[in-house]
């Protein structure tokens, strides 16, 4: 797996999602999650707990997947308007969120820490 990292930046995400899909033999995972701080700390307590499960369901998979990581910080995210929120395919109700972009199928929260729904979630 290669991950992409974009910080806070909802048209630098379009942007690198474009590129990426440009090889039709890619496959875009898009997660959403909250900042860290200078420290590494996320505001995000289900983040923190969802990253590892992710990472480690993740690790095992080819190049041609690629997990694009947004950052978003938590004072914009709370906001109703935020493009994360309001984007026609992204439509994120909460952090963390990851979304296969190929079939737009989601895992929101909870579900992340679940690593038979990651697994479901790759081979859609």
């Amino acid at each position: 797996m290669k991950e992409i990292i974009v910080n806070n930046d909802f048209q630098t995400l379009l942007q690198t999602i474009e590129d990426i899909s440009k090889d039709k033999s890619k496959s875009i995972l898009v997660l959403l999650t909250g900042s860290k701080d200078p420290n590494g700390q996320s505001w995000c307590p289900d983040c923190v707990r969802a990253e590892p499960v992710i990472h480690d369901v993740l690790s095992d998979k080819s190049d041609d997947t690629v997990l694009v990581t947004t950052y978003i910080d938590r004072d914009p995210w709370k906001k109703a308007d935020n493009s994360f929120r309001t984007h026609s395919q992204l439509r994120a109700k909460c952090v963390p969120t990851l979304i296969n972009w190929q079939t737009s199928n989601r895992l929101e929260e909870g579900q992340l820490l679940d690593k038979q729904l990651l697994e479901m979630l790759l081979e859609e």
